[in-house]
């Protein structure tokens, strides 16, 4: 049985880093259209203010996850001969 390569999975999560941050995007490019051109309620806006923040967190934390896999763990001969120590 074969192992699977770093190269293999960094791809893999690297899909999934870049549909996390386009979903990020896309609730700040949201809430700021949002804010901007409808004709709601404050109450109703601040709700669903509140609910595209949560969205930006948790797509945004789950990016930063699957960087964090790929960058610091996979590969951590990298991250060391990029910062030498002292």
């Amino acid at each position: 049985m074969e192992t699977i390569g770093d190269s293999t999975l960094c791809g893999y999560f690297y899909v999934f880093f870049i549909i996390f941050s386009a979903l990020a995007g896309l609730s700040i490019l949201g809430a700021i259209w949002m804010v901007s051109t409808t004709k709601i309620t404050t109450g109703v806006v601040a709700m669903l203010l509140f609910a595209k923040l949560i969205n930006i967190g948790i797509c945004g934390t789950a990016a930063l996850f699957l960087y964090l896999i790929c960058e610091r763990a996979l590969k951590p001969k990298a991250a060391v001969a990029t910062h030498p120590m002292m």
